[in-house]
This record gives structure tokens, C-alpha cells and sequence, in this order.
């Protein structure tokens, strides 16, 4: 009966929290997984205590103790799943280098428009965020042609031209998609 009753309440856990955080399912905020967490795991635990209604006391505290870890296991999952989803994680590191290379190539321009041309530290100042812009440019496009397949893949996705288990190292499968022996 306590088997039964942690299944039933794991099985509507886990198709709760599949209506906004499963396979296919866009991006949600975390505080909405949460909330939808809270409420998922509610309605799991009153279904359980509604079905585990015999046996020992201790064995149904153990039971429940069972499942409230694969809800809190099966949430991390969730939680992860949901990260990787999120169309802008991947362009966050890049945020703070391309403003500022923005800065410096606007205060280049406004500093090679307004300085008179023979002062020689206005144009040092000028050369010197010439110069950080042509870095930060010139690293980030060394960086991009490094991870340049990883990221084409991901703005694939993201534009919806491909998913990521489309991967073309298909391999190590026959034309049946099983794997191949050695």
C-alpha cells in the first residue's frame, strides 16, 4: 500500500510538474518553476497520505521521507533542465566585454571629432581605446571561431532550425538507429 501510494504521488509529481517544466516545454522563470514546485509537491503528498493509510506509522514517515527526496532529486532536474533552456544563458558572459568595446569605440570617435589634431595626449587617449576596442573585438572573434560550432548549434535551436538532440555525430548508429556493435 505505501509502495502504491509513493508511486501514485511520484507519477503525479512528475506529470504536474511536465505541464510548464517537461520535455518540450519553453522557458519559465524560476520563481514560476518554484511556485509550480510548491503546489505540484503539495497536491503529490496529499495524494500519498490519501492513499497511505496502512501499515505502521514509521513505515509510512519512511515512505514519505522517500517521497519527498525523488520530489527534491526529481526539482533539481527541473531546475537544470529549465537553465538550459533559457535562449540568453549562453550570451551573458559576453555582455560586459561588447559594451566595453561599445564604450570605447564611441569615446574614440567623440575624442577624434572634438580633440584639435596636434594634441598629442588627446590622441594618445584616442589610440589607447582604438586600441582596447580593437582587443576586446579582436578576442571575443578569436573566442567565437574556438567554440564557433558549439555556439552555431545553439542559435540553431534557438532560431528553431534544429534541436539539440539533432547532432550530427550520429555515428554510432545504423540506418535503424540502433546502436552499431564493435
Amino acid at each position: 500500500n505505501n509502495m502504491n501510494a509513493l508511486q501514485s504521488a511520484i507519477t503525479l509529481y512528475k506529470r504536474e510538474m511536465d505541464r510548464i517544466a517537461g520535455t518540450g516545454k519553453a522557458y519559465v522563470t524560476e520563481k514560476k518553476l518554484k511556485k509550480h514546485n510548491k503546489v505540484c509537491r503539495d497536491g503529490a503528498i496529499a495524494k500519498f497520505e490519501e492513499i497511505a493509510t496502512m501499515g505502521p506509522v514509521a513505515s509510512i514517515r519512511t515512505y514519505r521521507q522517500k517521497l519527498e527526496a525523488q520530489m527534491d532529486e526529481r526539482f533539481r532536474d527541473y531546475l537544470e533542465a529549465n537553465r538550459l533552456r533559457d535562449p540568453f544563458s549562453f550570451v551573458a558572459p559576453y555582455v560586459v566585454p561588447i559594451v566595453i568595446a561599445l564604450v570605447a569605440y564611441v569615446i574614440r570617435y567623440v575624442l577624434d571629432t572634438v580633440c584639435p589634431r596636434r594634441s598629442e595626449r588627446c590622441m594618445d587617449v584616442s589610440d589607447f581605446f582604438g586600441s582596447l576596442f580593437f582587443t576586446i573585438v579582436s578576442f571575443l572573434f578569436f573566442h567565437f571561431l574556438a567554440q564557433g560550432y558549439g555556439i552555431h548549434q545553439r542559435v540553431k535551436v534557438l532560431f528553431g532550425r534544429a534541436s539539440l538532440e539533432d547532432d550530427d555525430d550520429d555515428d554510432d548508429e545504423d540506418e535503424t538507429g540502433h546502436l552499431k556493435s564493435e
